[in-house]
């Protein structure tokens, strides 16, 4: 879909995995643009323009900032700002900022990525297995996201396993990828009840939407 942007303008979207936050309100340049986000949740994209933006993060009817960050954008891209927790950091929240990169696609291919944000976990393997038994295999380390790689239009089982005992960690079964869409499986979670481990799968920004660029004077 084609959205009436103006010049210079790119999208953006929040996806909230920050394990041990409730609900937020996310302003944009201090103007509330989404209230009560809930962890798991996407944001819908919305249309930005480019340059230096501020993002402050409330919880939910406080007005009081958790999280603020200066961000800058370029035009006509299309983005997805992650609102994560940081180990590393004793456990602080913090906001990771992704390009869902435009891209042609080879014909009978989806596009496909990873992102591991399971800190419980530092390195796991990814096996895409499609109906003729034929794997596909990637090796993503914890707060990495892979670039792009496509996929033949197939219904597959996607295993991953612990890189260094190999020990089987989440299956999903019965993926039937599409035509022309670019996809994002999103291993999100720790070792909590509340937030256990699991693969949410993201259609990205870039299977639909476009740009109405203006036209150039000759």
């Amino acid at each position: 879909m084609s959205k009436k942007n103006k010049a210079n303008e790119s999208y953006l979207r929040l996806f909230h995995i920050a394990c041990f936050t409730p609900s937020i309100d996310i302003y944009v340049d201090y103007k509330k643009y989404y209230k009560a986000i809930l962890y798991e949740d996407f944001t819908q994209y919305m249309l930005i323009s480019q340059g230096e933006h501020i993002i402050t993060l409330t919880l939910h009817d406080d007005l009081t900032p958790i999280y603020e960050r200066n961000i800058s954008l370029s035009p006509y891209k299309i983005y997805t700002l992650i609102f994560l927790t940081d180990p590393k950091h004793n456990d602080k929240t913090t906001l990771y900022l992704i390009e869902d990169i435009q891209r042609s696609i080879p014909p009978h291919h989806c596009m496909c990525r990873l992102g591991h944000f399971n800190y419980a976990t530092p390195l796991l393997d990814f096996y895409f297995t499609d109906s003729t038994k034929k794997d596909t295999y990637k090796k993503v380390s914890c707060y990495e996201m892979t670039p792009y790689f496509p996929l033949l239009i197939n219904t597959y089982s996607l295993n991953t396993t612990i890189n260094l005992t190999q020990k089987s960690f989440i299956t999903l079964k019965n993926l039937e990828l599409k035509l022309d869409r670019f996809y994002t499986f999103y291993i999100i979670g720790n070792e909590k009840k509340e937030t256990p481990p699991q693969i949410l799968l993201s259609i990205d920004g870039n299977s639909y939407l476009r740009f109405i660029k203006p036209e150039v004077e000759s």
